[in-house]
């Protein structure tokens, strides 16, 4: 697909002209002409080892490997669960250059939350929502541990990582659309610009522009929820506003909704939209409670800004749970 075709691929398997299967071992074999490797290789191996120790030079050598033996690579990690999936890391990737091990535990306390906060004693099919969806790392894990798990729509206008969306969620055999645009308030235009501090594409945002080459949707065009349990995850690097804004009416119609989102203090401070902008906007549909993904010690207070009640919070990106009361 091009970037500018927001058209979806839908469930399994996707387009071959991203990937070639192998059927007895049900692995994709290439994708987008880099090989897929079922074992990393021992070189790599050494890298991280090497930078789990502390070891000076490491991070450099990895950089290395990913311009050299590591240039065509894509390890494809197969995780077990509720539904068995495999996910596909491109080596030469320096955001997806992971082991197995840490791809593995990738958001898995915000997964758990996640779960821990999905309402009790209700039977509402779920379906999940996956905005800045990047290879599938969240949505990987949400396929693997979320019961109840009936249908997934993924958002990633980034051609460099969709591909690899694709083919993760071809694996699992879950019915899936994937979308190749990015979401805002409205439907248009626009292209991925990347903030002057950090070039990697983990921080690149969308930026309006009526000639841009990326298609933009709003969740409200997504199918009637009526009767579903929503889980909507927004990475959208200081977006997060305006894609709840364009997601009201779709949550609205839902049975119940959770809502996980980043606050990133660098994001924050370039945009000056802030986690209460967010809530604000959920509180329209009903009072909500806010949680931060692995702290159940902190308590959110109404009235005073979020930002100033989470732990140690210019330090690191914090992830946020949002349900209705």
């Amino acid at each position: 697909m091009s970037s500018s075709d927001p058209s979806p691929s839908k469930s399994a398997p996707v387009s071959g002209a991203h990937i070639s299967e192998i059927p007895d071992a049900g692995i994709a074999n290439t994708i987008n002409g880099n090989r897929v490797l079922r074992k990393t290789p021992k070189l790599f191996d050494l890298a991280h080892a090497a930078i789990a120790k502390g070891i000076p030079g490491a991070w450099k050598f990895l950089s290395l490997l990913q311009g050299s033996i590591l240039k065509d690579s894509v390890a494809a990690y197969q995780f077990t669960g509720l539904k068995p999936v495999t996910l596909y890391a491109p080596l030469f990737r320096r955001e997806s250059s992971k082991t197995y091990d840490e791809l593995e535990r990738y958001d898995a306390l915000v997964v758990d939350d996640l779960v821990r906060h999905l309402p009790s004693g209700s039977n509402a099919p779920v379906w999940f929502v996956d905005v800045g969806a990047d290879i599938g790392l969240v949505s990987s894990q949400v396929i693997r541990r979320v019961p109840g798990l009936e249908r997934l729509f993924a958002f990633e206008p980034n051609d460099a990582a969709r591909p690899y969306l694709e083919a993760m969620l071809a694996s699992a055999g879950i019915d899936h659309r994937v979308f190749n645009a990015a979401v805002a308030a409205q439907s248009g235009r626009g292209r991925l610009q990347s903030p002057s501090e950090d070039p990697s594409e983990h921080a690149r945002f969308i930026a309006p522009d009526p000639e841009g080459p990326i298609a933009i949707m709003a969740i409200n065009d997504l199918p009637d929820p009526a009767g579903k349990t929503i889980i909507l995850k927004v990475d959208v690097e200081g977006g997060e506003e305006a894609v709840i804004k364009g997601a009201l009416d779709f949550l609205r119609r839902a049975d119940q909704f959770i809502v996980t989102f980043e606050a990133h203090p660098k994001v924050i401070k370039r945009t000056g939209h802030t986690p209460d902008d967010v809530l604000a906007q959920l509180n329209s549909i009903a009072s909500c409670s806010v949680h931060l993904a692995g702290d159940a010690k902190v308590r959110f207070q109404s009235g005073k800004p979020i930002t100033e009640q989470i732990p140690d919070f210019e330090n690191r990106v914090h992830n946020l749970i949002c349900r209705p009361i």
